[in-house]
This record gives structure tokens, sequence and C-alpha cells, in this order.
């Protein structure tokens, strides 16, 4: 598997919905309590521009160019997907619920595989986003952004002494996660101890310190493929992934590491979509005709791999 190249995107949406039209829309389709509410805490770190188009209470949907980039810590929990041009952090509860979910929906019968990323983002200048970052397994896919407060009048919906625009943020992030996955946003689900909805999105489980560990460290692992049959000219011998390819391998084997049910994974990789299998270290492309399969290998930092055929 090689590079990751964009999918085409969708065009921008028409029209602005207000902060008061979203948040009404989102705080009537949930019951999140108010102590959640009230304690909730940002931790605002990082350098990232928001853009000075970036009006509060739109929404703004945009399509993404180019691969998959790794991401930047954005906390101790959670890291902000650098998509969402927010400079803030995750927003993390008093019972230590972090607002930075990962969704996966398949149907292995169509060869489909498809991410839906949803994060709480607590911005420095006192905004609330609600960020979706969505596609095809292996795409760059598209983003959405809902933004609540910013320091102006308090929206109607908070109670005395919360941030402008934090119980309408909530309500909007676990509203889509209710329409995502048919399930309430909890410890509970986030556990994946719930057994997921038949045509929804599940949750992928995530260690989110490890992850930011991974984000901060100055080497990554490298991936590599065999070719023993000649294609391209090429020697027998083991071949690295591109970096596009590789970011996104290491993706999905850390996911992999925390849910045994995402040992196979569809990843679409630019003109051509594969059969990834983690447990046999394998490749298999299920667009060619010859649906060509090739054994693959993970080599860590610091390590210097050896040429043999794979066993």
């Amino acid at each position: 598997m090689g590079g990751v190249k964009a999918e085409p995107v969708t065009p921008p949406s028409g029209g602005a919905m207000t902060r008061r039209r979203a948040a009404e829309a989102y705080v009537a389709s949930t019951t999140m309590t108010r102590r959640r509410t009230a304690q909730l805490t940002s931790r605002a770190k990082g350098k990232a521009t928001i853009p000075a188009a970036a009006a509060r209470g739109t929404r703004k949907r945009r399509g993404l160019a180019g691969t998959r980039a790794p991401a930047t810590s954005g906390g101790p929990l959670g890291i902000v997907d650098p998509r969402s041009n927010v400079d803030g952090a995750i927003c993390v509860d008093e019972d230590g619920i972090v607002y930075d979910v990962t969704l996966n929906l398949r149907d292995a019968a169509l060869n489909s595989d498809k991410y839906y990323i949803l994060q709480l983002i607590g911005a420095t200048d006192g905004r609330f986003v609600v960020f979706s970052h969505y596609g095809r397994t292996g795409t760059a896919g598209q983003c959405l952004s809902v933004e609540f407060g910013g320091g102006d009048e308090n929206d109607g919906n908070d109670e005395a002494g919360e941030e402008p625009g934090l119980a309408a943020a909530i309500s909007a992030f676990a509203a889509k996660f209710v329409e995502k996955t048919g399930l309430d946003f909890d410890a509970a689900n986030l556990s994946g101890a719930t057994p997921p909805v038949p045509g929804k999105y599940r949750v992928v489980v995530m260690d989110h310190a490890a992850r930011a560990e991974a984000a901060a460290a100055s080497d990554s692992p490298r991936w590599q493929y065999w070719v023993d049959d000649g294609v391209d000219g090429k020697p027998n011998g083991w071949y690295d992934y591109d970096a596009g390819g590789a970011a996104v391998t290491e993706g999905l084997f850390v996911e992999w590491g925390l849910n045994a049910w995402l040992t196979e994974r569809v990843v679409a990789s630019g003109v051509w979509t594969y059969l990834v299998n983690l447990g046999d270290m394998s490749q298999t492309n299920l667009e060619h005709y010859a649906h060509t399969r090739r054994r693959i290998r993970r080599v860590p930092p610091g390590i210097v791999p050896d040429n043999l055929p794979p066993v």
C-alpha cells in the first residue's frame, strides 16, 4: 500500500446557522445533566491559528486535501485534530471522560470502512467548538465545525457561573454521538462494553494518554511490504510505505491494540483499495484483477530490519 490521496469532497454548504438556532436544536435533543455541564473543564494550549472568518454560531463545512498528517498534542488527555484550526484543548469532565471520540462503521460485504472523529474543543478565546472529521478509512475526509460562546452574550442555556456556550456545546456533542452510534454518551458506552447498534457507528476504544505520548514522539514506526513478483521491476525485498500510508497504517495498528474486532480494515490508498489484515500482517488489493496479496511488517523506531523473506 502506498500513499493516501484525498477523495473528492463536498462543496461548502449554503447559508449559516445562528448560534441560538444551533443551541436550541441541540439542547432539545439531549438530556445531558447540568452537573457534568457545570464541572466540565478545558485545558487550552498550543499555537494554532484560528481563521479570521470563523464566526461564532456558524456551521462550516470544508473538504481536505492531502494525506492524514500526524496529530499534535493539545494536552495530557485528548489530541486536538489539527484540521480543526482551533487553538485550544480537548474538554474533559470531572469524571475523567474525554470529549474526543473515534467511531468506525464497516460493511464487509461492501468492502466499506469509514471513520468519524468527534471532539469538543475549548478554545483559548472562550469559544467551544464541536468538531467532526469523517470519511473513508485511508482518505483525508471532510470536516464540520459548530461553534458556541466566545465571550459574547449568554445564549440562554447556561447556568450562572458557566462559560457562555458551554451547555449548548455539550448538548451538541452528545446529540451528534447519539445520532452516529444510537447510544447515549456516557462512560459505559465509551468503554466498548455496550453491543453496537446495527447500521450505526461503533465506538473505538482509545488510550488517550498513549496517543498523546505517540504524537509527541520524535520518530514513528516504519511500515513495509514484501515484493517477490518483480512488480515495477523491483528485486525481491522489503519496501517502505510512503509517509502517508505509514501514518494511516500505524493509526489502524494502534486502534487494533484495544479493539480486537478491528483486525481487518478496508483502506483506500490512491486509486486502489486494500484489505489490511493486522492479525496475519498482510494487505490484499481488492480492486486489482489478481487481488494481489503481500505480507507487511511494522519496524519500530531505532530498529534496523533484515531483508529476509517473511516466514
